[in-house]
């Protein structure tokens, strides 16, 4: 006979899990279960049959093994192991930059999984040069690894904007199951020093007539006010 519910249930649902996990900001993990007998040996062989095929061993050991060393930052950590970025055609990372010039940057990665430190691989990490709000946002390449490879680096060349101040070179890259990466470079983007602009702008070439035709005007009407031997009609005698 069917029990009659009179009361919703606190939780139904998706809202129920066997285990769950989380992240917090700083990369603190958490994981919550529904019972410590997951970690007894009874859960772990314990034995499945599927419908018409022969009992087999379930794969609770691998789960809780996985699930315990993602919790204890035993796999999928990521570590940055250099930050790099310098004017295109230089190696040294200049003072400051200034608008418009083409600069490179580029980020090494590593993952800790199995015990060591092993090359990142990745295509959607992306460069955001922000300055309150983001200028510019570019998808970093990643460089081709080689046997001796212990690091995965992502680079990219852009110019920068034609704005100066104060930007961040920041590298913001949060992906579920990962730790958080977000790597800041401080940097000045410096305007145009007064010799570098050019001398002639071909834009104000009206501006520059109209300056030039006044500057004619004033010179001719001065000439003929001053010597253009106008006679006023007033003649003057001489007294005997």
């Amino acid at each position: 006979m069917a029990e009659t519910v009179n009361q919703n249930p606190v939780m139904a649902g998706k809202d129920i899990s066997f285990v769950s996990v989380m992240q917090s900001r700083n990369n603190a993990r958490i994981a919550f279960l529904g019972s410590t007998e997951m970690f007894t040996n009874n859960f772990f062989s314990g034995p499945i049959t599927k419908y018409g095929e022969q009992e087999t061993t379930s794969g609770n050991r691998q789960f809780i093994e996985e699930l315990t060393k993602w919790t204890f930052q035993e796999k999928s950590v990521l570590d940055v192991v250099a930050v790099e970025h310098h004017k295109v055609g230089e190696v040294e990372a200049p003072a400051h930059y200034r608008i418009k010039e083409n600069m490179t940057y580029s980020i090494a990665l590593a993952e800790y999984h199995h015990g060591e430190w092993h090359p990142f691989s990745a295509n959607d990490i992306q460069l955001e040069l922000i300055m309150l709000d983001p200028y510019i946002r570019k998808t970093l390449d990643m460089v081709p690894l080689d046997d001796q490879s212990t690091v995965g680096t992502f680079t990219t060349t852009v110019q920068l904007p034609d704005q100066y101040g104060v930007f961040k070179f920041m590298v913001n890259y949060k992906r579920p199951g990962l730790t958080y990466v977000e790597s800041v470079t401080t940097v000045g983007i410096h305007p145009f020093r007064h010799d570098q602009y050019p001398r002639f702008i071909s834009q104000a070439y009206p501006y520059y007539t109209g300056a030039a035709s006044m500057g004619v005007g004033l010179l001719v009407f001065t000439f003929v006010y001053l010597w253009g031997g106008l006679d006023s009609g007033v003649k003057t005698t001489k007294k005997a």
